[in-house]
């Protein structure tokens, strides 16, 4: 344990740097990375740029190669996720990459890493789907698809300052809490690591914005909880796979939720809209506050939605689980996300708020 209470400030204070210096001095020498705010989904006023992803591996393999703490094992199974990220980095950069060249490498992504490191879902308490997981290739296949839905998942709550690397940064401690505190090795330092990483990029992107997680940054910490969810369920089985739904229920819910709007509404499922539950509470805000807190409207917005998005995290982290208390804990949160949602929806239409 004292090699975390190590290596966590030091990888967060490594992130902090690097952002910190992104903040002040990138848009001095480049417009790589830009985030374009004329989108219909983007919520940001002013240039914005998608440096997520970099900061968060070179805080990690700057951090890792000076105190030697990753294995070479950790550092192969990490490289999986290489095309993905580099896909998504280019999306960041230079923009033009297509849905399905991303999906694509996600996918892949995610199969490299199932196969690589021997880890899939078994069960999830259904019979019938707990048969079908019997079969290995069933098991790969549905665990790398459940790898790449969490990783779109996190790609779509990266909109208000603060919420995608605040809720990966505490749903990493959340599920590193149900591991086993003795026996430290080298993923569950990865995962401190990356957890430390996403704080740092939280404290500029929280109180100041312009720096976001972006594609590479969401994708990858998205597909790190997913595999890590899966990895703690395969080695323990009397931890539940609703456990770990329960923890990441938010980006779940958002990613459930858009999918049947934009499929009932006969609309292209992968097409952004600006209907997510972070995007309806920034319009109602800035509707009800107007001038007064423009410039603050997303931080305030993004905090308020990283709050409820980390309660589950909080639950799990500072009280013990059961079965029976997570499952009315998912019921009462998806109940509090639909009527927060039709709520605001019915404010957005009564005001005619664009």
């Amino acid at each position: 344990m004292e090699i975390i209470l190590f290596i966590y400030p030091v990888t967060f204070f490594s992130s902090l740097l690097i952002t910190s210096l992104a903040y002040m001095h990138w848009e001095k020498f480049s417009n790589i990375g830009l985030d374009p705010f004329s989108e219909i989904q983007k919520l940001h006023n002013k240039n914005s740029f998608r440096l997520g992803g970099c900061i968060l591996m070179l805080s990690i393999i700057l951090v890792g190669l000076i105190f030697k703490v990753l294995d070479l094992k950790t550092v192969f199974s990490m490289l999986c996720l290489a095309p993905m990220f580099f896909i998504a980095l280019i999306e960041d950069f230079f923009g033009g990459v297509s849905i399905a060249a991303r999906f694509t490498s996600s996918i892949i992504s995610a199969l490299l890493l199932v196969l690589v490191t021997n880890v899939q879902l078994n069960y999830i308490d259904i019979n019938i789907i707990d048969f079908l997981l019997s079969y290995k290739v069933m098991a790969i296949t549905f665990t790398a698809i459940g790898i790449t839905i969490t990783a779109n998942s996190w790609n779509f709550i990266d909109g208000l300052n603060g919420v995608s690397s605040g809720l990966a940064s505490i749903v990493l401690i959340a599920i590193l809490s149900l591991y086993n505190s003795e026996n430290i090795n080298s993923i569950d330092i990865f995962l401190y690591m990356l957890s430390g990483a996403c704080l740092g990029i939280w404290v500029i992107n929280q109180f100041f914005g312009k720096i976001f997680m972006g594609d590479a940054g969401a994708y990858f910490v998205g597909s790190i909880i997913g595999w890590a969810g899966v990895n703690i369920t395969h080695k323990n089985e009397y931890i539940s796979p609703w456990i770990i739904f329960f923890i990441i229920i938010y980006p779940a819910t958002e990613f459930c939720v858009s999918f049947f709007r934009r499929v009932t509404k006969k609309n292209n499922p992968t097409k952004a809209d600006n209907k997510h539950l972070h995007t309806l509470l920034y319009r109602a805000v800035l509707n009800l506050y107007g001038k007064k807190l423009i410039s603050k409207t997303n931080s305030y917005c993004g905090g308020l939605i990283l709050l409820f998005a980390s309660l589950p995290s909080i639950y799990i982290i500072f009280f013990e689980e059961t079965l029976l208390s997570v499952s009315i804990g998912m019921i009462l949160f998806i109940f509090a996300y639909l009527t927060i949602y039709l709520l605001l929806n019915i404010y957005i239409d009564r005001n005619k708020i664009n």
